[in-house]
């Protein structure tokens, strides 16, 4: 897929938490590219996914194979569309990720599409795409 058709699967999702405890994350570093697979692939070796809190509302990215990242979850309005959407945000959290956000919309069960943004550009701008699995 290219970044219109996820945009547009993006654009149809729905909002919905995401389960506590571990759950498997997929960068798409170069969507409707050939080298996608290969360098998702290489992506995985660095970030795994996340591990939500019982509560729902942190998550900590898991980078090679150890949590590291904290950010907090709420819902919250889409930078891609203004529609409601689960967010990971990571300012007053993390200092490496303060300048990023992360959105997510569940588009099928146990799946979720995510979206980073960059937040030190005004307007921020729309670094990746990224895959979340909450089923085995």
């Amino acid at each position: 897929m290219d970044e219109a058709q996820l945009q547009a699967l993006y654009r149809q999702g729905a909002v919905a938490g995401l389960p506590a405890g571990r759950v498997k994350g997929t960068v798409l570093p170069a969507p409707g590219k050939r080298r996608n697979a290969a360098m998702s692939a290489g992506a995985r070796l660095v970030w795994q996914g996340k591990v939500v809190d019982p509560s729902g509302t942190i998550a900590v990215n898991r980078f090679f194979g150890v949590p590291a990242v904290k950010g907090r979850l709420y819902q919250g309005q889409s930078w891609l569309d203004g529609g409601p959407s689960l967010i990971l945000d990571y300012t007053g959290t993390s200092r490496v990720y303060a300048n990023n956000r992360d959105e997510m919309r569940l588009i099928a069960p146990g799946l979720y599409l995510g979206l980073m943004h960059d937040r030190s550009t005004n307007p921020p701008t729309l670094s990746t795409y990224f895959v979340i699995e909450t089923t085995p």
